[in-house]
């Protein structure tokens, strides 16, 4: 028994009906996952932030209290504070929680827009990875001279990880900010 015509187009909506659904089931579990990545960034995040803060007011409690300190809590709270900063500036790379001025792209054809937004988050890339580079090069030559700092003698290639790892993760994060980009115009053109 032959297919007739309406039979076939049918038969074809109905696969790419399908590849549709497929592809929108796999972006979302991509999502699910870039999203608890990003989850677990703003967590360590936030738990180095409150470590420096309650290393610092308990040292404060105890100078007031027993006339102690606890020793190098400058050097453990500056460590914190690096960890802190890098994993917020991947997550909001990430989040594309940027300050962005979207006056003129306002103003343009969501298409027009889009692309420029695209071509800003790959100079974006660009940067980020000229950073992590040249971060890693100087890295390099503190682990090379085995730099470490004043009172705990930490290592100071340990102040250095969460610079590099951080401007990576930013640079993944912008790529994951093209991409939804991208997936966005195509959803909004279907």
């Amino acid at each position: 028994m032959q297919n007739t015509i309406p039979d076939r187009i049918a038969g074809k909506a109905s696969a790419r009906t399908e590849m549709l659904r497929a592809d929108r089931s796999a972006w979302a579990r991509i999502g699910r996952g870039v999203t608890l990545m990003l989850d677990v960034l703003a967590v360590f995040s936030m738990a180095c932030i409150g470590a420096a803060g309650v290393l610092t007011c308990v040292d404060i409690v105890l100078r007031h209290m027993t006339d102690m300190s606890i020793r190098g809590v400058i050097e453990l709270t500056q460590l914190a504070m690096m960890y802190s900063v890098f994993a917020a500036i991947a997550y909001a790379f990430g989040k594309r929680a940027h300050v962005a001025v979207t006056v003129l792209t306002d103003l343009m054809p969501e298409r027009v827009g889009r692309t420029f937004a695209i071509l800003g988050w790959l100079g974006g890339i660009v940067l980020l990875g000229w950073l992590v580079v040249a971060s890693f090069d100087q890295a390099r030559l503190v682990a090379q001279y085995g730099d470490v700092s004043q009172n705990l003698k930490i290592p100071m290639i340990i102040y250095w990880l969460p610079v590099i790892v951080g401007l990576a993760l930013s640079a993944c994060g912008s790529l994951w900010a093209i991409l939804q980009d991208w997936h966005e115009g195509v959803e909004n053109e279907r």
